[in-house]
């Protein structure tokens, strides 16, 4: 029980850490591994396999946010998929759907959506997992014309 922990944590060390910091300005999707902390602005999804994600009271995402263990003190627009554990501190505001296996929330954090609770097989969205976007079917729309 107790080495399971360590073992993510040892994981998570192996990858490294990203850091987005407060003067720091992200638009379009990102992947990442181990732990990304978030002090700045994403404008984009976000998801994970594996890891940790923070978002810290100056962090801003614009987007849906998909890893397995989520921090969040921030503000977020879009839907949350954590397939493993979720915590909410004092100034978390997320505006989307909540989708989640276990949820830790602090006095003060505000959801505007619908929490779902989903086990540990989450589904993750499909547009996180490389499934057509508005942008993609259109442009494969515009090859199909100019073909004919």
């Amino acid at each position: 029980m107790w080495d399971k922990g360590k073992k993510n944590q040892q994981s998570n060390q192996k990858c490294g850490t990203t850091l987005i910091s407060t003067s720091t300005s992200i638009h379009g999707d990102i992947s990442f591994e181990g732990t990304m902390h978030i002090e700045g602005r994403i404008k984009g999804n976000v998801s994970a396999d594996d890891g940790l994600f923070t978002l810290t009271r100056s962090g801003r995402i614009e987007g849906d946010l998909c890893a397995p263990r989520i921090k969040l003190n921030g503000n977020i627009k879009g839907n949350i998929y954590c397939s493993n554990h979720l915590e909410l501190s004092a100034n978390a505001v997320i505006t989307g759907n909540v989708f989640y296996n276990i949820i830790e929330i602090s006095k003060g954090a505000e959801i505007n959506g619908s929490l779902e609770h989903q086990g540990t097989e989450l589904s993750k969205p499909r547009t996180l997992l490389g499934a057509p976007t508005d942008d993609n079917v259109l442009i494969q729309q515009h090859a199909d014309d100019a073909k004919a």
